[in-house]
């Protein structure tokens, strides 16, 4: 892949982590690896959001090579979810490694990210996990039901 421009892609590396943004005419990647906290969110976010900054047609999040989350690279991947859906954008992510996984499940997002719990997801590094918009997200959701949001740790739908 290379950026839109024909320009080839883009890497970052910073403190515990790296990142590689891959663009074609409709779809953005964005390879994240290392460590996905608080130490390194203040790079990646401004790699995240140039990436995005097109308004491209799909954005794929590559988690498979991130060997450590805390709440502030969930809130980022949360952020960058309402965002680009809520312009409706196809946002998919490839799962990190199993021991990463526990975060997402503990803290519901496994449920944003993809159909079912963590442990579902497939395990095989290449393979995404689809959202096509946060309206999808409450539709598919239980009335009533907590759904995680970046603004916090639920809110509730249907309510």
């Amino acid at each position: 892949m290379s950026r839109a421009n024909g320009d080839p892609s883009r890497r970052y590396e910073f403190g515990n982590g790296a990142a590689e943004v891959l663009r074609d005419e409709e779809t953005t990647r964005i390879v994240l690896a290392g460590d996905l906290d608080m130490s390194t969110v203040a790079q990646v976010q401004p790699i995240v959001e140039s990436a995005c900054a097109s308004s491209p047609e799909k954005v794929i999040v590559d988690l498979s090579a991130v060997e450590f989350v805390d709440s502030h690279g969930l809130h980022l991947l949360a952020a960058t979810h309402l965002a680009l859906t809520t312009d409706g954008c196809v946002f998919l992510v490839i799962p990190p490694a199993e021991h990463v996984r526990r975060a997402f499940e503990i803290t519901g997002l496994d449920q944003l990210f993809g159909a079912g719990r963590v442990d579902e997801w497939p395990r095989r590094s290449g393979s995404g996990i689809t959202t096509t918009s946060a309206r999808d997200v409450e539709r598919s959701s239980p009335r009533g039901a907590a759904v995680p949001t970046p603004g916090g740790p639920t809110r509730t739908v249907g309510m």
